[in-house]
């Protein structure tokens, strides 16, 4: 594929994501912003709970805080 499409997407999707975000009011950014941080919470419990199978609920859980307080991955 040609990489001079891929990166003219690209920007006319990134032109069109900036005026949508230009339109939203105050508090349907902070719901977006809650609901992109819902979804890396459940996708770093997934890769917690793939790496460590034996764990339980609550050590995973522990472990996705622990890693999302202390900025690690």
């Amino acid at each position: 594929m040609n990489k001079n499409i891929n990166c003219k997407c690209s920007a006319d999707a990134d032109k069109i994501q900036n005026q949508i975000y230009q339109h939203m009011t105050y508090a349907e950014k902070w719901d977006e912003v809650l609901k992109l941080r819902e979804t890396a919470w459940m996708m770093k419990s997934a890769a917690v709970r793939e790496a460590h199978p034996d764990w339980s609920d609550a050590q995973v859980e522990r472990a996705v805080r622990d890693i999302f307080l202390y900025a690690a991955s």
